[in-house]
């Protein structure tokens, strides 16, 4: 509707730098930081260390471990309208309902106590190895962790049903639930990636044939 219509603009800076370096002929060692702000939520600093080492004739170990985030989008911080959902009601029949999505600087979406977004942030784990057996031959397998902490997602829908979001929704005539974009859920995902790549030369030409898996799992933590 026309009284969604907005406007809105961000303008955001960032600083980074990093070096990386070999110790010696056996170590590497990357390090960074990232500094960032944004003129509508604020800002952020985020850093990564990582380091390979060889072990043993073709085999190599690495690791790092770095932070990262993500701001919300302007979507996420204006959206808002009112749309047809279809819902179940007490017995579980479909029924077509006026759903209202208010964006995060609403009188609305305050009166529901939803706060202000700000960004996702992340801590990534790494280490795996790294094996090369013959010239054209490698494989690595790498372990990883994923925490992602204040993850932005829609909440579910609050209800007229109860009299304070009754009260709340009663200048929006039709409009019986109302649903917000907030900071709501924390994960961790914890995985394993294997890759084998093997080069073959032709008379005119080389073959790569590439293996890859992932095995990954992802647990709603809060």
């Amino acid at each position: 509707q026309p009284s969604n219509e907005v406007d809105r603009t961000r303008d955001n800076i960032g600083v980074y730098a990093g070096t990386e370096s070999e110790v010696n002929k056996n170590v590497a060692l990357d390090l960074g930081g990232r500094f960032e702000s944004y003129s509508d939520f604020g800002h952020s600093l985020i850093g990564k260390v990582a380091g390979r080492a060889k072990i043993a004739g073709p085999l190599s170990i690495r690791a790092g471990i770095d932070t990262g985030f993500r701001a919300p989008s302007l979507q996420q911080l204006w959206f808002s309208n009112v749309s047809t959902q279809f819902l179940p009601d007490m017995g579980g029949v479909l029924q077509p309902t006026q759903v209202l999505t208010s964006n995060n600087q609403s009188p609305v979406t305050k009166a529901f106590g939803i706060p202000k977004l700000h960004e996702e942030k992340s801590t990534n784990m790494s280490a795996g190895l790294a094996f090369r057996p013959l010239d054209n031959l490698s494989i690595t397998a790498d372990g990883y962790f994923i925490q992602i902490r204040d993850r932005i997602a829609l909440t579910s829908q609050f209800a007229n049903t109860d009299p304070i979001v009754a009260q709340i929704l009663a200048p929006f005539p039709g409009v019986s639930q109302a649903q917000f974009f907030a900071n709501a859920v924390d994960t961790n995902t914890t995985g394993v990636d294997v890759v084998a790549d093997f080069t073959t030369q032709l008379p005119h030409g080389a073959i790569t044939l590439t293996g890859k898996a992932n095995f990954s799992k992802t647990e709603v933590t809060h």
